[in-house]
């Protein structure tokens, strides 16, 4: 099932926070991988860098460690469809 009417779709794209756009859908009855929940830090890191370049960096070297993460790289595989 998907976001059907107007109002729904502009209310999801007006939600901030990665884990509301998550609990919205799910408020309307679309299926999310539980996964998601968990690479959503992963997400936001990514999405959200700092112009302070000390700043971007730890944030970028955090992302690295957690894609280095073989439980993370797991989740990645199974729910993109990615073969190592």
């Amino acid at each position: 099932m998907v976001l059907s009417s107007r109002e729904e779709k502009e209310e999801y794209l007006n939600t901030h926070n990665t884990a509301n756009k998550l609990f919205f859908v799910i408020e309307h009855n679309v299926s999310v991988q539980e996964e998601l929940f968990l690479l959503q830090q992963l997400y936001n890191d990514g999405l959200h860098m700092d112009e302070n370049a000390y700043i971007a960096r730890n944030k970028i070297q955090s992302a690295c460690l957690k894609l280095d993460n073989k439980v993370i790289q797991n989740i990645v595989q199974r729910l993109f469809n990615v073969t190592a």
